[in-house]
Parts: C-alpha cells; structure tokens; sequence
C-alpha cells in the first residue's frame, strides 16, 4: 500500500462439509499475485485468484459460491466452471473485498490494528459487507538457546508463532544466533517476571542447559495459566523434577498438564528431529485450543 498498490483480501465467508480450509482462512492478493495466505490451494484458490485478478482491474468486490462436487468446481457464475478433479464433496463462500492504496480510513484502521496486535490483542477489520477479525500471533517462550532452541525457532516462526528466547549466558543470548526471533532475552532464570508479562495464549518451551535451571523456570511457569508448557528431559529426570514441584506446593493437576518428555513421540534423536517434534506438538495444541 505504501507503494500505491491496490489489494484484494480474499475471506472463506462460510463453509458446509468437506473443505480444504475453514470459515476465517485469508489471503492478501496484490497486482503480482497472492503476498500472503492460502484458503486451501489448489483449484478452489487458483479460481479465486484469478477472480481476485479481475476485481483489482475493476476496482471491485465481489462475493463467490464454490461447489467441490465430483470433481468439478463450480461458482455462482456459470462461465467460471472449472474441470479440477477435487472431490471434496462440500461448499465454500469466499468475499472479495476491494483495497484501494489511497483509502485514508483502511489505512487508520490497519495502523491501530497493527499496534494491538502488537500488544498482544485481538484487532477487527471494518469493511462495508464483512468483518474480519485478526488475533495476535500465540508467543513462543523458549528458555534456553541451546542446539534445541536454535533448531526449535525458526520452525516456529514459519507457522506463525511469534518466538521469543531466553538464556543466561550472554554468547548463547543474541539476536545473530536467533535471527528469526522476535526478541532474545539476557537474564536471571530465577526471576522471569522481571522480563515477561504472562498471558492465557503463551506457549513455553523448557530447554535449559542443565537440571536446576528446567526446575526453576517450571516452578515459575505453573504458577501461570499458560497455553502449553513443555519440558525437555527423560522419564526418570521429569519424576524427580515433578517430586521436587510437589514440594514446593506446585498441586497434581499443574503437573499432569505439562508435557513432558517434550514433543510428540516419532523417534526423534537429533536436535533438528526434537524440534521438529516439539512443534508438531505444539501445532497440535493451538489447533485444539482453537
């Protein structure tokens, strides 16, 4: 916009059976083509991209009805049927909402959106014929910048989690190592609340270098209401962790919530396998709490 370019926002509107993305999926189009998003690939989005192509031409929006029946993919508009071979069965409605670059009032609300999502709120997008909700990233908090973490970060950062990191060690601490961080963090493990301000929606990864600092940033995280919390280890260190949290009055069900070992079992051995099963996990988790 910043460059005078017009946009289409793509929104599935509505959706009823077997589809390849849900009510809420988007996608921003511009003049070269899609520059974020996807509401399911394939010929369903190759259709509404092209559609997409042809309201910025006329400075349109436009609604579509999309039909996945025996392998052909039919819209409102009879001339738009497309032989595809997708045999979903179900049906999407997608609203094609018009940008103009020069809007004074999309910008305004793009700006104030932007800040909130940044404060980690949810923002809403205000368009004549549709509201579009927008929730902040869920934040990653990873302790430790060992190998886990370096492999861990940007895997996370691909899906869209916002990552941040933390070490003592100030070698192990810097935004070169951790590039697709979007804050690395420099301090005393034992007092994260002089760096963090916890929320419902944050996802933290427990992977310090040693015994003593996993127990004392847990005990610390499960006196928070947290999305995930997952702590590296074997079953042998997790019971005489979890002894330990019982001790210092961390009740059953905090520790019953934790997932430990970390990430979802597929024979994982390396640090870039353990990542990718932690994120496996963690995909997991968002797409149930979701």
């Amino acid at each position: 916009m910043a460059q005078g370019e017009d946009l289409m926002l793509a929104v599935v509107r509505e959706t009823e059976g077997s589809v390849p993305r849900r009510k809420g999926a988007a996608m921003l189009i511009g003049s070269s083509g899609i520059l974020k998003g996807s509401i399911g690939g394939g010929a369903l989005e190759a259709a509404v991209l092209r559609a997409a192509k042809d309201c910025l031409a006329q400075k349109l929006c436009q609604a579509l009805a999309f039909g996945l029946d025996g392998g052909n993919l039919l819209t409102q508009n009879a001339g738009d049927a497309l032989p595809t071979g997708m045999i979903c069965g179900g049906r999407v409605s997608v609203w094609l909402q018009y940008i103009r670059s020069g809007d004074r009032t999309w910008q305004e609300q793009c700006d104030q959106a932007l800040l909130l999502l940044k404060d980690g709120c949810s923002a809403q997008l205000n368009f004549d014929s549709l509201s579009f909700p927008l929730d902040p990233p869920e934040r990653a908090l990873l302790f430790g910048g060992g190998h886990i973490a370096k492999a861990l970060t940007p895997i996370l950062a691909s899906v869209d989690f916002r990552v941040v990191v933390m070490d003592e060690r100030p070698e192990f601490a810097t935004s070169g190592r951790f590039p697709n961080a979007a804050q690395v963090v420099c301090g005393d493990f034992g007092q994260l609340d002089r760096f963090f301000t916890f929320r419902a929606n944050d996802y933290a990864v427990v992977v310090t270098s040693g015994h003593v600092h996993d127990f004392e940033v847990e005990e610390q995280l499960l006196r928070k209401e947290l999305a995930y919390v997952g702590v590296i280890g074997s079953r042998k260190k997790t019971a005489a962790v979890n002894a330990k949290l019982k001790a210092a009055g961390i009740p059953e069900e905090k520790l019953a919530q934790v997932h430990t070992p970390i990430g979802l079992d597929i024979g994982a051995v390396t640090p870039e396998e353990i990542a990718v099963s932690i994120a496996a996990e963690m995909i997991r988790v968002r797409a149930e709490r979701r």
